[in-house]
């Protein structure tokens, strides 16, 4: 009998911090989907700026090694620059770039993202949408689990 709180077999699974995915993704051998919850700041300004049509790319730490062309990098809060201030985000012109970069959710975002994974940053303000768009992802895609024993 497996453990009460073992994820095996199923389709979707809750984990934390870089190990938690590090797991979740050493299992996966054909599409994934990772939702990234960092409510403190990092989603939140995620959410912000896609509702204002500005394009996030995160990055792990305070100075991305390789920023997109054009794109302006995330500064300190109150930098006059964007931050992980959500705030920063609103005026921001549609279609603007921006590298988000958090020690959280922008790690594990840009590391689900190079592993493969379709990233999908999650907040109250977004939940559920967020559920929405998981379930149709579920629905359109049987092959979305970690589960390699259910692939075969």
């Amino acid at each position: 009998m497996a453990a009460p709180w073992s994820q095996a077999g199923a389709r979707v699974r809750f984990e934390q911090f870089r190990s938690g995915l590090d797991a979740l993704l050493a299992g996966v051998t054909g599409p994934a989907v990772v939702v990234v919850v960092d409510v403190l700041s990092f989603s939140t300004a995620a959410v912000v700026a896609a509702e204002a049509g500005v394009l996030v790319a995160p990055a792990p730490s305070a100075a991305p090694s390789a920023p997109s062309a054009g794109a302006l990098v995330a500064g300190p809060r109150g930098s006059g620059r964007p931050s992980l201030s959500p705030g920063s985000m609103r005026g921001l012109p549609a279609g603007t770039r921006v590298v988000l970069p958090s020690p959280n959710g922008g790690a594990l975002a840009s590391a689900a993202a190079a592993a493969g994974a379709t990233v999908l940053a999650a907040g109250v303000r977004n939940a559920s949408a967020v559920a929405q768009e998981l379930q149709r992802r579920l629905d359109q895609d049987p092959a979305l689990t970690g589960d390699r024993a259910r692939r075969r």
